[in-house]
């Protein structure tokens, strides 16, 4: 008897760009519903923290993906500023917009991993979640994706 695989991957030339974009949009969505403002908690004192920023991330890492897909361009990466490496010039220009360039790849460089981080927090000593630079880079990609 032939033993049925549970899981089929596809290879990565039958992505697509937008089952990316709306999977990230969903984890984006679920940041934002554990960030409600009838919460009145904020930083580290909200319940709901780990799954903000782990959601916002990875949200952020399948946007840069959907884009990165959209121009056809390889995606086997996970960290996020390596990822942002690969975008073209325009794409950059417009999620980059009118911050200073240098703070703005300090900062990402510095949440490019949160994914894995904020899974594991319990591993590490308190750090800062840079959530304004999170929130307002997943917006600016979400205002990309939306264009394509």
């Amino acid at each position: 008897m032939e033993k049925k695989q549970k899981y089929v991957k596809k290879q990565s030339e039958e992505y697509d760009y937008r089952q990316i974009a709306i999977l990230g949009k969903t984890f984006f969505d679920a940041a934002q519903k554990c960030n409600d403002p009838k919460i009145e908690c904020v930083g580290w004192s909200h319940h709901l923290i780990v799954p903000i920023i782990t959601n916002m991330t990875f949200a952020c890492e399948l946007f840069l993906k959907s884009i990165l897909k959209y121009n056809n361009i390889e995606i086997r990466k996970h960290c996020l500023v390596e990822l942002f490496e690969k975008l073209p010039k325009e794409f950059k220009e417009e999620i980059i917009g009118l911050e200073n360039e240098e703070i703005f790849y300090r900062n990402l460089t510095y949440i490019s991993d949160f994914f894995e981080k904020w899974r594991y927090l319990y591993e590490y000593y308190p750090f800062s979640a840079k959530y304004d630079f999170l929130q307002n880079f997943s917006n600016s990609l979400l205002n990309v994706i939306e264009k394509l």
